[in-house]
């Protein structure tokens, strides 16, 4: 569950910086769980930006199973590009590649088109 908040919230404040970032997750700040899930159980991921500045984002997020709430996320993501230790990283944006574009369009959505990271 903590990985589908991941993903989504992760999409979620990649998509508000145009995916222009290399947006990975930094820290699980909240995790609380309050039931199980079973298989064919349908979830609902809802993820919420609390925050973004240039170098990071903080999410809130609750995972629903019908009317239930089953857990409660509160997740932080860096912007690899913009940390203040001034580490390099590849210039391709390896996050947020050209098969995510592909998925992003077969499911209704516009991606941008890529260019080179910041």
């Amino acid at each position: 569950m903590i990985e589908s908040m991941a993903q989504t919230a992760g999409i979620l404040v990649g998509h508000a910086r145009d995916f222009k970032e290399k947006v990975i997750l930094a820290k699980i700040s909240k995790a609380v769980f309050f039931n199980f899930v079973r298989p064919g159980d349908t979830l609902k991921i809802h993820a919420k930006i609390e925050s973004i500045a240039p170098e990071a984002a903080s999410t809130t997020g609750k995972i629903t199973c019908g009317d239930e709430i089953i857990a409660e996320i509160d997740l932080m993501f860096s912007h690899i590009d913009q940390n203040l230790a001034g580490k390099q990283f590849p210039q391709e944006n390896f996050v947020f590649t050209d098969l995510f574009a592909v998925v992003l369009r077969a499911s209704g959505i516009e991606a941008p088109a890529w260019g080179v990271s910041k």
